[in-house]
């Protein structure tokens, strides 16, 4: 045939990022006080990993935050970790109607700035997180270079100018036609 065939392929994924939400919110009289502070008010944190930066990136749930329940009326706020980088939404209320059924609930709205989409469902003693859809901010989709090859050594372009001088230019061989078979 005249194709080609891929013999090796290595890829280099996204760098994985990690989204923190905070749901803080006032204990009731008589509940258990283990994680509550000073104020009376106890903060519960969900986590989650994705990687990628499209538009509403779904993260997964960490296994252990699976049980958390959120109470119907508390504030929220949202942090992501992109490498050095961290990025976070500011803490707003949320109240959860008793007759809630599966509920969406967005953290930022400005597009300039990260939004987080968490999706919840009634659970014992609350709500519990059962989806999240992740928007990093523009500013890190359009300044994020693409990662180095490990296969090919990086070079920064924009040190380098655009014309490449003739001595530079590579040697290209002399390919013969091959002879009559004898």
């Amino acid at each position: 045939g005249t194709g080609y065939h891929l013999i090796h392929c290595r890829a280099t994924p996204p760098i994985e990022m990690q989204l923190t939400l905070k749901f803080t919110g006032k204990v009731k009289e008589g509940a258990s006080q283990q994680g509550c502070n000073n104020e009376g008010t106890s903060e519960l944190v969900v986590r989650a990993k994705g990687r990628g930066l499209a538009v509403q990136t779904p993260y997964v749930l960490s296994p252990l935050d699976g049980g958390v329940r959120v109470p119907r009326a508390c504030r929220v706020s949202a942090e992501l970790a992109c490498g050095d980088d961290i990025f976070a939404t500011e803490q707003v209320a949320m109240q959860l109607g008793q007759a809630d059924q599966m509920t969406w609930r967005q953290l930022g709205k400005v597009t300039t700035d990260l939004r987080v989409q968490i999706k919840l469902a009634p659970a014992s003693g609350g709500y519990t997180v059962t989806s999240v859809l992740v928007t990093a901010p523009p500013s890190l989709r359009q300044n994020s270079p693409p990662p180095p090859s490990p296969l090919l050594p990086h070079h920064d372009v924009s040190t380098h100018s655009a014309a490449v001088p003739a001595s530079a230019a590579p040697a290209q061989a002399q390919i013969s036609a091959p002879g009559p078979l004898s």
